[in-house]
């Protein structure tokens, strides 16, 4: 745990460089500034949701943390499929799927999950995970 603290700590200020810093509202995928470099992730957030459910703290973006799961869900949640398939592992600020890889516009059970329970440990994002979880759980047995 210790190790993890120490890490968690000398990474932070590097961990800023993959802000958006176009409209500062979610972390890009890389820093690469290539085309598709600022593609929003669905799981961009796991880091954070493992501090939270390890007991290890809130860390120290918890607005930037609240501002990408906002965007993550009104992208990769409400913009894909109408909103009824829960979270794309990529999506476009445009509002369409990143095709650059096949995984790119799929949606992985364990990821929404997880974004669901990031949300879950955010106040005020309660019925943004409900809504995610609901929207998702039929596609499991289609």
């Amino acid at each position: 745990v210790f190790l993890s603290i120490i890490m968690i700590k000398c990474s932070a200020s590097k961990f800023l460089k993959y802000f958006s810093c176009s409209d500062c509202k979610y972390y890009n995928y890389d820093s690469s500034g290539r085309d598709l470099s600022n593609s929003v992730m669905s799981d961009q957030c796991a880091g954070h949701w493992f501090l939270r459910a390890s007991g290890l703290g809130d860390g120290e973006f918890k607005e930037k943390i609240r501002s990408a799961l906002k965007s993550v869900y009104e992208l990769n949640v409400m913009s894909f499929a109408g909103g009824h398939m829960g979270a794309v592992n990529g999506m476009r600020p445009e509002g369409v799927p990143d095709r650059s890889s096949v995984q790119s516009d799929e949606v992985w059970i364990g990821v929404v999950y997880g974004l669901a329970a990031t949300m879950i440990h955010e106040v005020g994002l309660h019925v943004q995970a409900a809504y995610t979880h609901v929207q998702f759980s039929p596609t499991l047995y289609s």
